[in-house]
């Protein structure tokens, strides 16, 4: 409902969740170095608009609690690119317990400023900065990778079965409906868009990657690529994963470690990728 007040955690009813999507929630703190981050970008088709808002959380080594907090809002539209970000102090902010009593959500909340919360029916964002620019977002629903059961059906595939990415890799959602309010430089909208949503947790983060998101006008169809130096055991190969959503429901997804052999030219000063698999 309108107006609704969506801080309230009886909101979040939580609900039968496929395999998969327990991901969600299931960071739980080790001895550090630790990091868990949440992305959501928005696309809004109609007003050649882009969203995004990262945050992210991290414990230093041998602490049971997050030392250090980012928060980055940035908006790209036709006359450029506005950005906002804050190191808030790890007093300002909490993040929920893994699963703490059975529920599945993750809510993460900053004094004064505001909160970010996904579950498996919503995902909400309220966050205003000291600028009092302001960014809310409603995405309903989630699109998954995959309907599987078997958590290979995400883009970590089978090592999502292992222990050896320090890095673990979890996509909410490929495509949810989704309305949204800006108050940025003097710069005022709202409007309805469609949002991937997705989140990193482990021990470090790759040094180096290309990424990217992508969701058509009736998000019918929509893509997810990632590329980079993934430390996968004692190895750091050059990785790619590639899930295109098509409109007849399927996806086609191609992974390196799945042995399909990948192309690619890189090109910064133009922003473009060229990217070609062979599967197997």
């Amino acid at each position: 409902k309108s107006g609704s007040d969506r801080s309230n955690t009886s909101f979040w009813s939580p609900k039968k969740f496929l395999i998969n999507e327990l991901q969600m929630n299931k960071k739980a703190i080790p001895n550090g170095p630790f990091f868990q981050g949440w992305l959501t970008r928005i696309i809004d088709h109609s007003r050649n608009l882009s969203v995004i808002v990262i945050v992210g959380s991290f414990s230093a080594k041998s602490s049971q609690k997050h030392t250090q907090h980012y928060v980055y809002c940035a908006v790209d539209r036709k006359e450029g690119t506005k950005i906002r970000f804050a190191l808030p102090d790890a007093s300002d902010i909490s993040v929920s317990e893994p699963l703490q009593k059975g529920k599945l959500d993750v809510q993460i909340l900053w004094k004064d400023h505001g909160y970010l919360k996904f579950n498996h029916s919503h995902s909400v964002i309220d966050l205003s900065f000291d600028d009092s620019s302001r960014i809310s977002i409603v995405a309903n629903g989630s699109v998954p990778w995959s309907n599987s059961r078997l958590s290979f059906g995400g883009p970590e595939g089978w090592l999502g079965l292992t222990t050896l990415l320090p890095c673990r890799y979890f996509v909410h959602s490929l495509g949810s409906p989704t309305s949204y309010s800006l108050n940025m430089d003097g710069y005022t909208t709202e409007g309805n868009g469609f949002s991937h949503i997705e989140s990193n947790y482990g021990s470090f983060f790759p040094e180096g990657w290309t990424w990217a998101q992508a969701v058509g006008a009736t998000a019918e169809t929509s893509l997810s690529l990632v590329g980079g130096k993934f430390v996968v055991g004692p190895f750091s190969p050059l990785t790619f994963v590639l899930c295109v959503r098509r409109r007849n429901g399927e996806s086609l997804v191609f992974r390196s470690v799945d042995s399909d052999s990948p192309t690619y030219v890189l090109d910064g000063a133009k922003r473009t990728v060229a990217l070609q698999f062979k599967s197997i």
